[in-house]
Parts: C-alpha cells; structure tokens; sequence
C-alpha cells in the first residue's frame, strides 16, 4: 500500500486503525475488501491511456494521491469510520474509471449500443465531410472515425459509467462466473450505490 494513502489523516482514521476482537474483525474486512478493489480498479484505469493518451495522469498513482489531498483538505482532526473509509476509498477509485473502455462489460459494442453514438458519429462525419452524412457512412464509420468518437464519448459518459461500477460485473474470459471490483457481496449491495 503506497504511503500517499496510509500517511493520509483520512487512512489513519478509518481503515487505517488497529483494534481488538470483532472490531478488528470487522475493519480487517473493509480494509481487505478495499486493498482487492484497489487493486482490480487499478487494472481498469491502467487503460484509460489506450484511449485517450492525451489526458493528464489517471492511472492508480492519480487516485492514490487523493487520499492525502483530501485528507489536507478535511484538516487532521476529520474522521471518518472504517465504512466510511471504504465508501470514500472506494468513490476516489472510481470516479474516472468509466473513462476505460474496460469499464464497460462489453466494450466498444457497448458504447455503440449507446443512445448517443449514432449522433456522436455523424457529427464527427459531418466536420469532416462538410456536408450531413448518410445513414451508410453513420452505420460503417471508418476507423479514425470510430476512434474519436470513442474517446469523446468516454470523457463524456465516464461519470455515468463510474456510477455503475461498483455493482457491475465482468465474465472472465477462461471462466463462467461473474467477476466484480468489489468482490464481497455484501459489502458490495450495501455500499455499491452509496460509492
């Protein structure tokens, strides 16, 4: 775990504690359940450069930062509680991981499956073209194409597709079963929402 989040004021208060009994029983599962989500959130926005090479820094790096932004922000005498640590955690990781084409199930068939690619297309078509596209250039975009609108439309709908992430699943390519960034099921139908 880098020290950007566990010399963070908000770490140290939440999931950063040490205790006894069924409390550290209870901490210990929303820090464990946190360090996996970390983890598989940060495979997600590893990605995020693919398509859009030209942000700024968004990788694992970017959102461990926040932790000790945010904790200079709030001031050292904020606390939170370990369930709060894990919803707060849990938003900074995702908050612009819907900017990965990863982050949607079903990839780039999702994105076109959209209400707005068909209008994103013709609207890049038209720029280029000058003239309105017909319904066979907006139904077989060529490549550079399909790129742009590609990455503007994950910048534009990152923040709805962030929203869902906590509570959608992946199926893992070698096998049948539904893979989740939050692995604990009920951590993830109590808080998913919430993050």
């Amino acid at each position: 775990m880098p020290s950007t989040i566990t010399n963070s004021s908000l770490w140290k208060s939440s999931l950063g504690l040490s205790a006894k009994g069924e409390t550290e029983k209870s901490l210990n599962r929303f820090r464990q359940s946190f360090l996996q989500f970390r983890e598989r959130t940060s495979l997600l926005v590893g990605e995020i450069h693919r398509q859009l090479p030209d942000l700024t820094v968004h990788d694992i790096s970017h959102l461990d930062s926040l932790w000790e932004m945010a904790s200079l922000v709030a001031g050292p005498k904020y606390q939170l509680t370990p369930a709060e640590g894990f919803v707060f955690g849990g938003a900074v990781l995702l908050h612009d991981a819907g900017m990965a084409l990863v982050a949607y199930p079903d990839g780039i068939k999702e994105l076109q499956k959209s209400n707005t690619w068909n209008d994103a297309v013709a609207i890049e078509l038209e720029k280029q073209l000058d003239r309105k596209p017909t319904n066979q250039e907006i139904q077989n975009p060529t490549d550079a194409i399909t790129n742009c609108v590609t990455a503007g439309l994950l910048r534009n709908l990152h923040a709805q597709q962030s929203e869902r992430l906590a509570t959608i699943s992946w199926k893992a390519k070698k096998e049948d079963t539904a893979q989740y960034l939050i692995e604990d099921n009920e951590l993830r139908q109590s808080l998913g929402r919430i993050i």
